[in-house]
């Protein structure tokens, strides 16, 4: 037995604590961390990318009150430029054409 008055005695003195955080023996190589970042950035990217599309198809997406109120708009337009009140022509009123000259005869 030591006596309890001895410290010069190495092998019986407690070890001190190690730093740091303790080994869990779980650890990963540098490229299983790079592939688990690679695959959380791609996916990130295809988060993104759906929710862009989502988002996109939300503004493009006509509604019912959008399409009436450019219906409306366009049939007053085409009054306004209908010089016949009345007319039932869509495609509105027709021009003359001019008369067909070829540039190059003399």
């Amino acid at each position: 037995m030591k006596d309890p008055r001895d410290s010069a005695t190495a092998d019986m003195l407690p070890a001190p604590k190690k730093r740091g955080r303790k080994p869990t023996g779980k650890a990963l190589s540098p490229a299983e961390k790079q592939e688990r970042y690679r695959n959380r950035k791609a996916a990130q990217m295809i988060g993104i990318a759906v929710a862009l599309r989502q988002f996109s198809e939300y503004l493009t997406a006509p509604t019912p009150d959008l399409v009436e109120r450019v219906q409306e708009g366009l049939l007053d337009l085409a009054e306004q430029l209908d010089p016949r009140p009345g007319f039932p022509d869509a495609m509105g009123p027709t021009l003359p054409h001019p008369p067909k000259t070829d540039p190059f005869e003399d």
